[in-house]
């Protein structure tokens, strides 16, 4: 979960936001929610093929796994003598195997549209 600010005042727009990241996978916890492992059509519960019960995935929900401090998500976009442009980012971290951070600086440095810090 992030958490972004965005504070408007006579002279500017003030933003923050936290630091924090997390990774999270799909996990079945079989005992909540009503959750439980699964059965068969007589209503026994099911083994594979070594003898472990089965857990239904109808109850697959996503569970955070880590959590990271100092994440960017705050960006300078541009800057002038008159004008500063920034942005804050909320979901997800990696877009096309490269940080958020890691775009808004390659976009920076290749003058993207000739706006951004170019």
């Amino acid at each position: 979960m992030t958490i972004n600010v965005a504070i408007a005042t006579f002279d500017a727009i003030v933003l923050g936001c936290d630091s924090l990241s997390s990774r999270t996978t799909q996990a079945v916890l079989p005992f909540t929610n009503g959750a439980g492992f699964a059965m068969d059509a007589d209503g026994k519960e099911m083994v594979d093929a070594y003898g472990n019960k089965v857990v239904s995935t109808a109850h697959l929900q996503t569970v955070v796994t880590d959590v990271f401090t100092g994440a960017r998500k705050m960006f300078l976009l541009y800057e002038d003598d008159d004008c500063t442009v920034a942005a804050v980012t909320a979901g997800l971290a990696v877009l096309n195997g490269l940080t958020i951070a890691g775009t808004v600086a390659r976009l920076n440095h290749t003058g993207f549209r000739g706006g951004l810090n170019s």
